[in-house]
Parts: structure tokens; sequence; C-alpha cells
């Protein structure tokens, strides 16, 4: 997918920083995925050019129109969300391309609400292995070094998949159900186990930089 920007868009005002590397191995084959924590008010451009420029009709054209479009609105969701100051965002990259994005948010209460997460099509009918289970751990790193109470996240009950039974196997159970939500809440045992389990699956490792990384050129 060719994606160009004009000068005027790659803005020099950025503030993504390189927060960690992350690689995983199947069939002898090893993906990498890097982990930028985005800065909503100087990230806000590149968001949106990236909200421009995905299309999963275009990128899962053998998926029927109501998974194409509840990709979709995920996707965008996930962006508007990761484009709120208030809460904290990840954008994951594979091979320099955009694969995922999630955004939470620390509440008053001293819980972690993961408000979205979304992966993102680097070719047609192609997604980065494990990138979900990766902005996942990040999430979960971050709540244990806030000591968060619980995570939440509300799952929706008519997704593309059964994201409800995904998230049970990242240690989430079903709580409160609406007819459009299933809120899901995983306590510190079952978030510290999930920890344990999605490391020896993903070699972690975290990188100290304070560089501002201009994301633009990861949508060229």
């Amino acid at each position: 997918m060719q994606i160009h920007l004009s000068q005027k868009q790659n803005s020099p005002h950025f503030k993504a920083v390189k927060v960690a590397t992350a690689k995983n191995t199947a069939k002898n084959v090893t993906t990498q995925i890097d982990l930028y924590r985005l800065n909503p008010r100087h990230d806000s451009d590149f968001l949106k050019n990236l909200k421009d420029r995905i299309d999963f009709r275009k990128l899962f054209p053998k998926l029927n129109e109501f998974e194409t479009a509840r990709w979709q609105q995920i996707f965008n969701y996930t962006i508007d969300s990761a484009a709120d100051s208030e809460y904290t965002a990840y954008l994951a990259i594979s091979d320099n391309k955009p694969c995922g994005i999630l955004s939470y948010l620390q509440n008053r209460d001293n819980n972690t609400f993961i408000d979205a997460i979304c992966s993102i099509p680097t070719e047609v009918d192609k997604k980065v292995r494990k990138v979900g289970s990766t902005l996942i751990l990040q999430a979960f790193k971050d709540a244990s070094e806030n000591n968060s109470k619980e995570i939440v996240l509300d799952a929706v009950n008519n997704g593309p998949f059964n994201i409800i039974e995904k998230y049970k196997n990242f240690g989430f159970k079903p709580h409160e159900v609406s007819i459009k939500y299933t809120t899901m809440r995983c306590n510190k045992n079952n978030r510290e186990e999930q920890i344990k389990q999605l490391k020896k699956e993903i070699e972690y490792h975290p990188i100290s930089s304070n560089e501002n990384i201009d994301l633009n050129q990861f949508l060229r």
C-alpha cells in the first residue's frame, strides 16, 4: 500500500517516543514489533493521516460487508481515542509499517481502563503476528508499574470475531453485560500471571530514550 504525504503534512511537531522492542518466533520466522508511546497533542496530524489511509474494505477484501465495517469502526474509534489527551496510547510498528494501536485511561479509582485496541493490516489480507498480544503486554506492564487494582475493558458483543473469548485468554472475566458491550475485568493476580505467560511468547526489551520520533516516516 503506497502512502504519500505532502510537505505540509510532514510536520516537525512530533513527540512519539520508542519505548520497547518485542520479538516473537513461529516456524523459524521472527517478527519484530517496535512500540511507540504517542503524544496526542503533537502526534494528532499523524493519527489523522493514518485514519484517512486505512480502508478495511480494500485491505480485507475476502471479508463480508458487516465484518469490514466493524473492523473500520473499531479502528476509527481507536484512532480517535488515541488522539484524546487524557489517554495513554501506543503505536505498534513492524517492518516500518503501522500494525496496531492501543489506548487506555488510568482513572481516579486507580484502575486501568483499556478504551480501544486494534490491529492494522500491513498488506492486503495480512496482519502482523501477535501484535495484539504485544500491545496487551505493554498495557499490563504499565498497569503493574502503576499498581492498578484492576484492568477493565468493554468488549463489543458483535465484533468481527469473538472478542469476549479472545480477552478471556488474557485473564479477563466477564461482568456486566449490555446490548452492545460486555464489561470485562482482570485483577492483579491474573494480570501478573498473564505478564509471565506473555513473556514466554514474546521477547520484550524496554528502551530508555527521550528521542522524539516523526511517525510520518512510517506512512511513506
